[in-house]
């Protein structure tokens, strides 16, 4: 049966019949009051479950996919109670990133308060036990230092994160948006790469030259390395972007894409410059060249990762 009533005519009939309950229940005594009394803490139950449902319901897949709590623990499956923390952007524009850290640490005994490097980054729930850790990367080894024991996972997605640290891909949950991955961290921690020149989101600003330091000699690993990074274009009105990335350069259509590798030479570190030319508009409406998403340090030509799926 439908009502044909609007959301303020239900709110107004639900607290009409909320005074009533509670007057009857101040008014009444003996088993009348106790009948009435497991009456109001039944529709209590009831109308908390059916507004959850409803809430739920109306929040989009962006921030609650259609997943079961099974799946949305794989942090804990993976890591069998090690410390996860994930690795966060200082300057992350987001607010999806840490409403997907918050859910997970919800569904998760291991997930930890966030990691990041120079600048605190945001906290998470709640209040000095979601408050983030702050490290720092010697610029002329990588090495990286922490006023805690460095965790055995990082949790990370391809989203921009300012550096990138020496580490495993365990598992990819195909049921977090965006897919959130479970790495673990190499010991003793150690970054692969770091950067300067980018705006938060990785973009590049109109007349700037971004600057990539990359540590080959850190990747975990044997074999010949690349660092890997997927080029986007921004929205142009006419031409193509025209982009170089250390030795390699190419062109991009309006909002194109690219995954592309650079071979690095196997010594310490070595130093990457970026540049794009001309300006368009980015994803996120500001003026810019290119973005950057997810640079990595792989063994060149090596496959992207596992593939994702629902559960461990």
């Amino acid at each position: 049966m439908h009502l044909p009533l609007g959301a303020q005519a239900l709110q107004t009939l639900v607290w009409g019949l909320a005074t009533v309950l509670a007057l009857g229940l101040v008014r009444l005594r003996g088993p009348a009051r106790r009948w009435l009394a497991a009456v109001v803490a039944a529709t209590a139950v009831a109308l908390g479950f059916a507004g959850a449902v409803w809430a739920m319901g109306k929040l989009t897949d962006e921030f609650r996919p259609q997943a079961t709590f099974a799946q949305l623990g794989f942090v804990d499956a993976v890591t069998r109670g090690a410390d996860a923390r994930p690795l966060a952007n200082p300057g992350e524009p987001d607010p999806v990133i840490p409403n997907l850290w918050d859910e997970l640490r919800y569904f998760n005994a291991s997930v930890r308060p966030p990691m990041s490097i120079d600048s605190a980054s945001y906290a998470l729930c709640c209040g000095l036990r979601g408050a983030p850790v702050v490290g720092s990367i010697n610029r002329s080894s990588g090495a990286v230092s922490l006023p805690v024991d460095a965790p055995e996972y990082i949790l990370t997605t391809a989203q921009w994160v300012p550096y990138g640290l020496a580490s495993k891909v365990r598992f990819i949950s195909a049921v977090t948006v965006p897919q959130a991955r479970v790495e673990r961290l190499a010991s003793p921690a150690r970054a692969t790469w770091m950067s300067r020149g980018f705006a938060a989101d990785g973009t590049l600003v109109p007349g700037r030259t971004g600057r990539l330091r990359a540590f080959p000699a850190n990747r975990p690993g044997r074999g010949a390395t690349c660092l890997r990074v997927t080029l986007v274009a921004p929205r142009l009105a006419r031409g193509r972007t025209r982009w170089r990335l250390g030795s390699r350069r190419g062109t991009l259509p309006s909002q194109g894409q690219s995954t592309v590798e650079v071979r690095l030479p196997a010594v310490r570190r070595v130093d990457l410059s970026v540049r794009a030319a001309p300006a368009g508009v980015s994803a996120n409406g500001r003026r810019a060249t290119l973005q950057l998403i997810d640079p990595r340090l792989v063994r060149c030509g090596a496959a992207a990762g596992p593939p994702p799926r629902a559960e461990p």
